[in-house]
């Protein structure tokens, strides 16, 4: 243990103060009843065009205003913990991950602060219904062996568990104190595997870690209000895991009737009852992780895409301005700069369509994919996503630009010069449509799975992009004609609208027609 796991710092809930666990367990009671841990995330751990998983866990992500984190396929979009749209449970939750941050630093950890809390709710599953732990033989899973990623290196992850019995839908307030340990508790794993994260694997090209077959694997046991740090380096080196406690101590029975009384106590509820009559008591604990890291900003705030898009549309101050401000004339404005760089051959083509196809498959799909109940507690995100659009839209556009150019005016002029684009701006082009007509059919596969459809209508995918009948005006390539060079690019989209030219875009235009933010 002192060779292997020394910077794995535990700290079980009678060290911790009174106020801490109480304030903790009035905030995870807030967000629960907010909605924000209501949907399960469907998962595409091998990329695009692979097969999905439905997590056993549902989650939720607090932080910085802006902030997103993305695992297995999913990026995840902040609630903010400050500004005007935040709620009180989640600035509660930055004033406690900061608490948690310096007695952290206390044991060893550095001083950095925490950006961002993922927080985790499990429910022990009973009978074959359990993903079992193959490697060593622990028992039913509920959280696989994996170290975090998307995070800065060398900084430490911190988490607070809290638990309450499995009948209950939420916290009690007032906050009792950690409920004392249970004959089945909730456990952590961890073994050693050398580069599972940090500068090392990524040096690697994301090569899987090598587990370390010598040193044994170890299982802790975790009670309600306990918390634990990993500190340095330890996530690059080692992997954990969550194992729920054993099925012997929650039976088909014991589940039954715990669903049993949280349906009584939603029907009570309902009735404008404080609490439903005769609880059910059931075995079994509901479990909170709440994870506090440092995430990595750059490439993962909507702010650095703005910044990116905005970059890869101008060089000038056109694009600037607070997104939330944006009117459709600004958005003319943008395109009119598009217009002018173009003739000026100031825009990298290949960063434009690097840049338009992180907007739509990294941020506006991701975004569309889990649903109008998603959509409704994200409030903080709408403007922004509209924006994002929009500047997907302006990129959309001139790409559009650049084709109809180059396929409409290759062949010689009368005075013989060509007045097209080279041959390698054609192939990045054909390059750039194909790869996107390949992303959008494995995201359309993607949403179409049985285990969206297995979702109730809340968390199904909304429409997106060429699918939406707000962006039904977005620009589709039509095939050249047969004297035109040999690039037949792939149709972008159903609907087949003319592109406006500068004076219909300076004249305001825009195909969806404007919408006020």
């Amino acid at each position: 243990m002192a060779a292997s796991y020394s910077s794995f710092v535990h700290e079980p809930a009678n060290a911790l103060p009174s106020s801490f666990h109480r304030g903790f367990r009035e905030c995870l009671h807030g967000i629960q009843a907010d909605g924000f841990l209501a949907r399960p995330d469907i998962t595409q751990p091998m990329g695009v065009g692979t097969r999905l998983a439905k997590t056993r866990v549902t989650r939720c992500l607090i932080g910085k205003p802006g902030i997103t984190y993305k695992y297995l396929g999913v990026r995840m979009f902040a609630h903010p913990w400050s500004g005007p749209q935040c709620t009180p449970a989640c600035a509660a939750m930055r004033a406690l991950s900061a608490q948690l941050g310096a007695r952290a630093h206390e044991r060893g950890g550095e001083s950095n602060g925490f950006n961002l809390v993922l927080l985790n709710r499990m429910t022990p599953e009973a009978g074959k219904s359990a993903k079992q732990e193959r490697d060593y033989g622990l028992g039913p899973v509920s959280v696989s062996w994996h170290a975090d990623c998307s995070l800065r290196d060398f900084t430490t992850i911190s988490v607070y568990v809290a638990q309450h019995p499995l009948e209950r839908s939420n916290f009690e307030l007032p906050a009792p104190p950690p409920r004392p340990p249970q004959p089945q508790p909730w456990r952590v794993a961890l073994r050693v595997v050398r580069d599972a994260e940090g500068p090392t694997m990524r040096a690697a090209c994301g090569a899987l870690g090598e587990r370390d077959r010598t040193t044994p694997a170890v299982l802790l046991p975790l009670h309600d209000g306990d918390a634990y740090h990993m500190l340095g380096d330890f996530n690059h080196h080692h992997q954990h895991a969550v194992i729920q406690p054993d099925n012997d101590g929650v039976s088909r029975r014991d589940a039954a009737r715990a669903d049993a009384a949280r349906a009584a106590a939603r029907a009570a509820a309902a009735a404008g009852e404080v609490e439903a009559a005769g609880e059910v008591e059931a075995a079994g604990e509901v479990r909170y992780s709440s994870t506090h890291r440092v995430a990595v900003e750059e490439g993962e705030t909507v702010g650095s895409i703005r910044r990116r898009a905005q970059q890869a549309l101008v060089d000038s101050g056109e694009a600037g301005g607070n997104l939330i401000q944006w009117r459709e004339e600004q958005v003319c404005s943008l395109l009119l700069a598009c217009y002018a760089c173009y003739g000026q051959r100031t825009i990298t083509l290949t960063t434009m369509q690097a840049c338009l196809d992180c907007l739509e498959f990294e941020w506006l799909r991701q975004w569309h994919a889990q649903g109008p109940a998603h959509r409704k507690v994200h409030g903080w995100w709408t403007s922004r996503i509209d924006a994002l659009e929009q500047l997907w839209l302006a990129l959309e556009r001139l790409t559009c630009v650049r084709v109809r150019a180059a396929l409409g005016t290759t062949g010689s002029s009368r005075g013989g010069a060509s007045q097209g684009g080279s041959d390698e701006e054609l192939l990045l082009l054909r390059e750039a449509l194909a790869r996107r007509q390949r992303l959008r059919g494995a995201w359309a596969e993607r949403e179409r799975d049985a285990l969206y459809a297995a979702l109730d209508a809340g968390h199904q995918p909304l429409p997106c992009l060429h699918a939406a009948t707000r962006l039904a005006g977005t620009c589709a390539l039509r095939r050249p004609k047969p004297e035109a060079r040999h690039l037949t690019p792939p149709v972008a989209s159903a609907e087949r609208v003319s592109l406006p030219t500068p004076a219909q875009v300076a004249s305001g235009a825009l195909a969806h027609g404007g919408r006020d933010r």
